[in-house]
């Protein structure tokens, strides 16, 4: 269990790493209650946001 922990903190550390340079990084950290590794996280589960459907078609699928 212990060794699982530890692995768990590498992992985490490593994907802080690497999200730390893009820009959406900080933009999500500046957002309260958002911490390290939280923002790595949607970082992760959204991918490129620069690829995502614009920001007023979420919109009008998420009202519809």
């Amino acid at each position: 269990m212990l060794r699982l922990s530890e692995r768990r903190r590498v992992v985490l550390n490593d994907m802080v790493a690497l999200a730390q340079p893009l820009p959406e990084y900080d933009i999500l950290r500046s957002i309260p209650g958002i911490a390290e590794t939280t923002a790595t996280s949607i970082i992760g589960e959204l991918g490129d946001i620069r690829r995502s459907i614009p920001i007023k078609s979420t919109l009008l699928l998420a009202l519809t």
